[in-house]
């Protein structure tokens, strides 16, 4: 929700005029629309997130931190805890920028939450030449309570439960690579509301842990 401020007569911003001047809002939303389409061409991807060192294992690929095609966020344009819904056809792919410090079999988790009626989804991830697959399961997401939060901030700044569902096992080698997400098939609505995924290194976790190879 916009809010609007006279900030010449009110720099404490205790008077919200958005309520009385909604063209104004809607005109001033829409300069900001094309400020940050603006600001975002031309920075793809984001930045490459480095993988593989010892002492940051695992790594977390938030979101906000990806590329994507046919989803969106959940709420704005990618703030650092939101999550990518509306992921409804098989041609929409999430891809994260990597840099691989040390080459060898990473562990591949998501952070993501699917409704019963979606599960089984076929996920696959890949990158560096190597590719998992696995089918989702359901899972009760539960909203965060933030008490700290104003009522009209709750949307905007809300968080849930997420669920870690183990896709499989990647070869990356080293150097720079595309990480890519893809539902192949989506029995449900939808595949699953995606909050990240994570990337362990397996010289670094129980064997029994490593149960698939990549493909």
């Amino acid at each position: 929700t916009w809010q609007l401020y006279d900030l010449q007569t009110d720099p404490g911003e205790t008077t919200d005029l958005a309520a009385q001047h909604p063209e104004l809002v809607a005109e001033l939303a829409q300069v900001y629309a094309r400020w940050w389409g603006e600001v975002q061409h031309g920075y793809d991807p984001p930045h490459r997130v480095q993988v593989g060192h010892a002492t940051e294992n695992p790594v977390t690929l938030h979101a906000p931190q990806s590329v994507h095609e046919g989803v969106t966020f959940h709420h704005g344009p990618g703030f650092a805890h939101l999550w990518l819904t509306g992921w409804t056809r098989t041609e929409a792919r999430v891809q994260w920028a990597v840099d691989v410090v040390t080459p060898g079999e990473y562990l591949v988790d998501l952070i993501c939450s699917v409704s019963r009626p979606d599960a089984g989804a076929r996920i696959r991830v890949s990158g560096g030449g190597s590719s998992a697959e696995a089918l989702t399961r359901p899972f009760d997401s539960a909203t965060i309570p933030r008490p700290h939060r104003v009522a009209e901030e709750h949307e905007l700044y809300m968080d849930r439960t997420w669920d870690r569902q183990r896709i499989g096992i990647l070869t990356l080698p080293a150097g720079s690579t595309m990480l890519t997400v893809e539902a192949l098939a989506i029995p449900g609505n939808a595949a699953m509301d995606l909050k990240g995924i994570t990337l362990t290194k397996c010289s670094d976790v129980a064997d029994d842990q490593a149960e698939m190879r990549p493909r």
